[in-house]
């Protein structure tokens, strides 16, 4: 069940550590690699470390419900749909809602416009959303505040 991190590189293995030291989620004492307190709590999402530090750091900049939308948005399969038959308005139509400060910003864009529509696909005209996303990025978006409202992270009774 567990061969395959057996066969992890030393350049793998590496890579992550210098990652989550990156992060702040790994220290280095006295030889001995140990999990930092905010490597404690990113421990506790299930998600990459990167996102699960950005949703730490949120609330310093009172930012805490785009980013949940955000990378939940990210943490799905795409929720866009392009229709090959519709490409020139499905185009017409993404453009309404790219940004110029990235892809992350227009999709929250997005959301916001198909949350301003009550979730209801069908009144956006040539809304680009994929016909099977179940948009449950709604539903853990809502848990995830509620656990950093409460100081409740996951999996901690």
């Amino acid at each position: 069940m567990f061969d395959s991190f057996l066969c992890l590189s030393l350049d793998h293995v590496q890579a992550a550590i210098a990652q989550l030291e990156l992060l702040g989620a790994l220290e280095n004492k006295d030889g001995q690699l140990t999990l930092t307190p905010i490597g404690r709590k990113m421990a506790a999402f299930p998600l990459e470390p990167k996102f699960a530090k950005t949703i730490l750091l949120s609330p310093k900049f009172h930012c805490t419900e785009e980013i949940l939308t955000i990378i939940s948005l990210l943490s799905v399969d795409s929720v866009l749909y392009n229709a090959p038959s519709r490409r020139d308005e499905v185009q017409a139509v993404r453009k309404k809602f790219m940004s110029s400060e990235g892809d992350h910003i227009t999709l929250l864009n997005i959301y916001r416009a198909f949350k301003n529509t009550g979730g209801n696909k069908v009144g956006l005209v040539l809304f680009p959303f994929s016909n099977d996303a179940s948009f449950w990025p709604c539903e853990w978006q809502m848990s995830f505040q509620k656990c950093l409202c409460t100081g409740r992270l996951p999996g901690k009774a």
